[in-house]
């Protein structure tokens, strides 16, 4: 199945630097064709788009320049003709932002119908922060904007669940984001473990616990380094992703407070990443909010296991047996380490195989376009 009816994705910034929603842009267009309009002060989203369709609109780094580019009707004018020229319906990512005036303003003028995906925004956590623009926005035009929508995409049923709670007159849908995971590839990177272990300066008969993404608060890496005070066993945590609002040398200085070993890569790109992923033996993730989280999916589709906050929606999602433990607080990670260390290597091999076959069966490119193809017609 094609789909051939013009398909425009609409987003804000979307560098390399925005992970999970760059990557899900990219997705959408793979699965669906079609272009992509940008709103973004900045070329890098030229670089991180797997498309050459790309209409840019440019906005400014601060308030008054997007209020002056938001309100420049030559430009906007531009790309609502672009649309309107391309389009037999549009996706529109994430909220809050004036992307999704300008999409419902095309759908008013021109019938042009649009899905959004919601990257999140109605989790509790993120309504939480700058709370009242937030509300004053969602009371004023947002409820209309889902209402008028085809479909409302969420990753998790998680994220579905507390959308539908917050406001229930959009017509939701539960579609997983698809992850590539090359067997052959794995099998090769797995016979050289102790070679790249050694390339990242981890001693021999040391374990690997993986952070993976962007050191930012909300992801809390700072709590991940406390959880390990006092843990005792040989680990070392690699924290991987560029610094944000958390830099290498406040996770040094924790670490050290903490007696533990860490070490900071910075961005790691796909080949990297694979070989990061070949030397771990545990990935965590103590956020507060992860609406569905590559870098879990990543793991498990290796087999890897997980140890989770309950910000992770995707804990409703995982069955049991998939290798995943959902933690209360950095306290408890301790504990789940000892209780994973523990597993026999049956069991392990059991779990493990679970966790790839749930990823296998859900999480395929194939059954993504497949389910996006029907969603769109």
């Amino acid at each position: 199945m094609v789909f051939d009816g013009g398909h425009v994705s609409v987003g804000v910034g979307l560098r390399f630097s925005d992970g999970g929603l760059t990557t899900n842009v990219n997705h959408f267009t793979l699965a669906l064709g079609g272009s992509v309009v940008v709103f973004s002060s900045d070329d890098a989203c030229k670089c991180s788009l797997i498309t050459n369709n790309i209409h840019q609109v440019k906005i400014y780094d601060n308030f008054f320049g997007r209020a002056f580019a938001y309100a420049n009707s030559r430009v906007l004018g531009v790309a609502e003709e672009y649309i309107a020229d391309m389009a037999g319906i549009v996706t529109c990512h994430c909220l809050y932002r004036f992307h999704c005036h300008f999409v419902h303003g095309i759908f008013k003028k021109y019938g042009i119908p649009y899905n959004v995906v919601l990257h999140g925004a109605l989790d509790e956590i993120v309504r939480a922060q700058r709370k009242f623009r937030k509300s004053l926005w969602l009371n004023i035009f947002g409820k209309r904007f889902l209402a008028d929508a085809k479909h409302v995409i969420c990753a998790t049923l998680g994220e579905k669940n507390n959308a539908s709670k917050f406001f229930p007159g959009a017509n939701y849908v539960n579609l997983y984001w698809p992850t590539e995971f090359y067997k052959e590839k794995w099998a090769e990177l797995a016979e050289k473990k102790a070679e790249i272990k050694a390339r990242y300066g981890i001693k021999e008969g040391y374990g690997v616990l993986l952070y993976l993404g962007r050191l930012n608060s909300v992801k809390n890496p700072l709590d991940v380094i406390e959880s390990l005070k006092g843990f005792h066993s040989k680990v070392v945590l690699l924290l991987i992703g560029p610094e944000d609002d958390i830099s290498f040398n406040q996770c040094y200085d924790v670490a050290k407070k903490c007696d533990v070993e860490i070490k900071c890569t910075g961005f790691a790109d796909l080949e990297m990443k694979e070989e990061i992923f070949a030397i771990t033996d545990y990935y965590i993730s103590l956020s507060r909010h992860e609406n569905f989280n590559y870098a879990l999916v990543e793991a498990l589709a290796r087999g890897i296991p997980g140890i989770i906050s309950r910000g992770n929606d995707l804990r409703h999602d995982i069955v049991d047996g998939a290798f995943c433990t959902v933690v209360d607080s950095p306290e408890d990670v301790g504990f789940a380490l000892q209780e994973l260390e523990g597993v026999s290597g049956y069991e392990s091999m059991v779990r493990s195989k679970s966790a790839s076959e749930w990823v296998g069966k859900n999480m395929q490119f194939s059954d993504f376009r497949d389910k996006l193809l029907i969603l769109y017609q």
